[in-house]
């Protein structure tokens, strides 16, 4: 393994005992000096002053380039630099509560000095105010402090619109905290990022909504559909009309998945559609022409394998795989350096153990670190052939915040174009009847019967808040989002101008997780 990746994940060199190894020595050299100074003269606590300033502003130097300089040059130092910016900015806090001390002992003791040669009332209340915020920046930079605060609070304080909080462990049975380089699995959130790069090619007139599936994956020429629901995988009918890019990005398409209990999807299971530790993307959608549909295109919504076949249309369209594809248009500008369909092995220890939660037992099962496998699917760490358009991206919580938060503007941080405006408001319109999408939803609600989606329509790509009525205590209307099936989630709301991911690895748990993290977010708005 890499010994740079080892020595800088070193327990001794992150987090608080990082804070201890930079702020203990910079306190004895403090001291230390304070001893050879003459602290009786007010020139001597004035030389004090300036000698606790050469400390605090390289600190406060180094913590505001963490971010730029992970970003410029994204290494395994500078992730640890970025990991840790918050301890040596608690350093800087200590350099600036020296400087503090002796302030205060020049204007207790040697007033007539202070006031004769140093004072001016600029800098007081420049210094004054400097100190308030920065008492709040650091005792609501952590959970004893934040808590007492509500999110508007915290972006006043922190200048900025970004709140970001973890709590929970890596491993339980270890007891690694998370942190911020933590990786996830993102599963079904990885369509929305396939739906997007589609949304791409149609702006560029490189494909069309209304293209039918064979204009681009000719072996499904032949495509068949199931009888009805009940009909064995054999008793078909002819197809009525081809599904289109638009059906496919909408789950209308006949498609399902292995998981609804339909005899389709079982059939996916038996010819192991989803064996990604065997197939490629290309070996799937081969496996999957040749099975018929569960009904007639544009007559019903079901969630659907119709984005691993959006996927690989994206192949052939640039005629480049999906991973570098993606990398190109959406995680490179985008700055999401760590998001992909494989992890190297040297940062394996940076991979949330996953969970599945018992809702009988009312417990997790234990942990899973390597491959991963629900429901037929697999989940491989580090397979170069593999990837898939409705699951299989790893991201971290920075990452994929990144990329929600573009999908309020259709633009990077920096202003760069990412999807235009009027295809960003298409997509997130809603395509469907009111009464259309909570009809078959009832299908997926795995762990009660409850209506999850009743409040929701769906456009190209992500769901769409339609009634708040039925949407209980929270939301926003136009607000849209997706989740994966460890409980990762985020939202959108253009009418609040906010976005919101959840990163967690629990399986069988997002319908709990995903309403308490929404519900949190729209009780103090």
């Amino acid at each position: 393994m890499n010994q740079t990746k080892i020595f800088w994940n070193n327990s001794f060199l992150n987090s608080w005992n990082l804070f201890w190894l930079t702020s203990i020595p910079m306190s004895l050299i403090m001291t230390y000096v304070m001893m050879q100074n003459d602290m009786t003269t007010g020139s001597g606590v004035s030389e004090m002053i300036g000698f606790s300033v050469r400390w605090a502003v390289p600190l406060i130097y180094i913590v505001t380039a963490a971010s730029a300089v992970n970003i410029l040059f994204p290494n395994t130092f500078t992730k640890w630099w970025f990991r840790n910016r918050k301890y040596i900015g608690m350093t800087f806090a200590v350099a600036m509560g020296w400087q503090g001390t002796f302030i205060y002992i020049m204007s207790a003791f040697y007033r007539d000095y202070y006031f004769e040669d140093v004072y001016l009332l600029r800098n007081e209340i420049e210094g004054s105010i400097g100190y308030i915020f920065l008492a709040a920046m650091v005792v609501t930079s952590f959970k004893f402090g934040s808590k007492y605060v509500n999110s508007s609070q915290w972006k006043i304080i922190h200048k900025d619109n970004i709140f970001k909080g973890k709590t929970g462990y890596m491993n339980i049975s270890s007891k690694e905290p998370i942190h911020d380089a933590t990786l996830y699995r993102i599963w079904s959130m990885t369509k929305p990022v396939i739906s997007i790069v589609i949304l791409q090619l149609i702006d560029e007139k490189k494909i069309r909504l209304d293209d039918i599936l064979t204009d681009y994956l000719p072996q499904f020429k032949n495509l068949k559909v199931l009888k009805n629901q009940e009909s064995k995988i054999s008793d078909v009918i002819d197809i009525q009309s081809m599904p289109t890019i638009k059906d496919l990005l909408l789950h209308t398409a006949g498609f399902t998945y292995n998981f609804l209990g339909d005899n389709v999807g079982r059939e996916y299971d038996r010819v192991g559609l989803f064996c990604s530790e065997k197939t490629t993307l290309a070996d799937e959608i081969d496996i999957l022409s040749s099975l018929p549909l569960l009904y007639q295109p544009s007559t019903k919504w079901v969630y659907s394998v119709s984005v691993d076949i959006l996927g690989r249309i994206i192949e052939i369209i640039t005629r480049n795989n999906l991973q570098a594809e993606l990398k190109k248009r959406i995680f490179a500008p985008l700055e999401m350096h760590d998001t992909g369909f494989t992890v190297d092995p040297e940062n394996y220890d940076r991979i949330m153990a996953s969970y599945e939660f018992d809702p009988i037992k009312k417990k997790l099962n234990n942990p899973k670190i390597g491959s991963q496998k629900i429901a037929g699917y697999g989940y491989p760490t580090n397979q170069s052939t593999y990837a898939r358009g409705g699951h299989g991206l790893y991201s971290t919580l920075e990452d994929y915040s990144k990329f929600a938060q573009m999908l309020l503007t259709g633009k990077t941080r920096l202003g760069k174009n990412i999807i235009s405006k009027t295809m960003l408001n298409k997509a997130t319109s809603n395509y469907l009847e009111k009464d259309y999408l909570p009809i078959e939803i009832k299908n997926i609600a795995e762990i009660s019967d409850e209506n999850d989606l009743e409040p929701y329509g769906w456009g190209l790509g992500f769901r769409i808040m339609i009634d708040l009525n039925k949407a209980e205590d929270f939301g926003s209307l136009g607000e849209f989002g997706w989740g994966g099936a460890a409980a990762t989630y985020f939202l959108v709301d253009p009418a609040n101008q906010l976005s919101a991911v959840l990163m967690t690895q629990v399986l069988g748990a997002d319908k709990i997780l995903q309403k308490d993290f929404v519900r949190e977010i729209y009780k103090n708005l």
